[in-house]
């Protein structure tokens, strides 16, 4: 098996070094006195930190502490990896992951500096994605961060001591490995789809199988956001919503009930829906309702100073100056009062309620 992978990637190479031949000097010519000059300049400023102690050489000889590190940072890159399927399904980290983790095996000082930025970028994209993980992603870059750069430290001093002959020389494959790691992080991503794609099956995640009526999930949850998001909202603020999810129920009773019917198939309701939609949505759902009840505070403050102007409400600008004339507690007093008025809006999600 081993001896035919090898062939393969000789196969590859094969083909590709006449294209590498021909970039050659552009790279030599273009891109490596920068990238010299860059190194130069990384090593300058980072020589305190790569300076080793005797006990860290020691160790670095008996070939004891490299091997911890890169396991180290293999797992790193693994978990790395596994946060972004679990909650995004994202097959490309474990793609960069696969590429990454089989260059830390070949002793690649770059991987580990490609490492770091995979974990960085990766983290804070998923802290974008979900806010309410960012306590955690934060943890984890804390964590992380520190074991990539070590690893590099002695990865670093690897090579140095094998420059000095104090280690065996190791003999590295540039374009070989780079085309091993190709075809491992393929793998990798394959093998995590797979993955997905079995998981898939067995996922409670979503409040509603998507193999189920996906008209009756936007429903129920346009539903739920009416009768309990915006009420739990407001009771977060030391507001009680009394009128607005009876204006709505009064509403769309006859769909409601629909709808309740429909869940009870499934074994489930309305506030279990909503239960469900919490787990799944969590922080998005929270700022989402807020949102939309900061829209109402934010159009009565500037009724409120158009009235103080004698001004035409829609000639004037929102300015932060305005904040304070009305707090969101009193926003959603306003909400529950307003609720005729709101609802009365159609919205294609309400239409969609209304004709279910």
């Amino acid at each position: 098996m081993l001896k035919k992978l090898d062939s393969l990637i000789l196969c590859l190479l094969s083909y590709l070094k006449p294209i590498c031949d021909k970039i050659a000097p552009s790279y030599k010519k273009f891109v490596l006195p920068y990238q010299k000059t860059l190194t130069k300049l990384f090593f300058a400023k980072t020589a305190f930190f790569l300076k080793l102690s005797a006990k860290e050489k020691k160790k670095i000889l008996e070939q004891n502490l490299l091997g911890k590190m890169r396991a180290a940072a293999l797992i790193v890159c693994f978990f790395q990896a596994l946060f972004s399927a679990v909650l995004s399904l994202d097959i490309f980290s474990f793609f960069c992951a696969g590429f990454l983790i089989y260059l830390i095996l070949q002793g690649y000082r770059s991987a580990y500096l490609l490492s770091l930025l995979f974990v960085l970028f990766d983290s804070l994209s998923l802290a974008f994605l979900y806010p309410e993980k960012t306590l955690m992603l934060l943890g984890w870059i804390v964590l992380s961060l520190p074991i990539l750069a070590f690893a590099f430290k002695y990865e670093n001093a690897r090579l140095d001591l094998e420059k000095k002959f104090e280690l065996r020389q190791s003999h590295s494959r540039p374009f070989y490995d780079f085309i091993a790691a190709f075809l491992c992080s393929c793998v990798c991503a394959l093998v995590a789809l797979v993955f997905l794609i079995i998981c898939s099956f067995f996922s409670t995640n979503e409040p509603i199988s998507s193999s189920k009526n996906q008209k009756l999930n936007d429903v129920a949850g346009t539903a739920v956001r009416h009768i309990f998001a915006y009420a739990d909202y407001c009771k977060s603020q030391g507001i009680e919503l009394v009128n607005y999810p009876k204006v709505f129920v009064s509403l769309f009773g006859t769909s409601l009930s629909k709808i309740q019917n429909e869940l009870a198939l499934d074994d489930s309701n309305l506030a279990d829906f909503y239960e469900q939609a919490k787990k799944t949505f969590g922080q998005r759902l929270y700022d989402s309702v807020a949102a939309d009840i900061e829209k109402v505070r934010k159009q009565a403050i500037l009724e409120t100073v158009a009235l103080q102007k004698n001004v035409p409400v829609n000639t004037l600008v929102w300015d932060d100056k305005f904040n304070g004339l009305i707090s969101t507690a009193e926003g959603c007093v306003l909400f529950d009062e307003m609720a005729e008025n709101i609802l009365s809006h159609s919205s294609p999600s309400l239409e969609r309620i209304k004709n279910f």
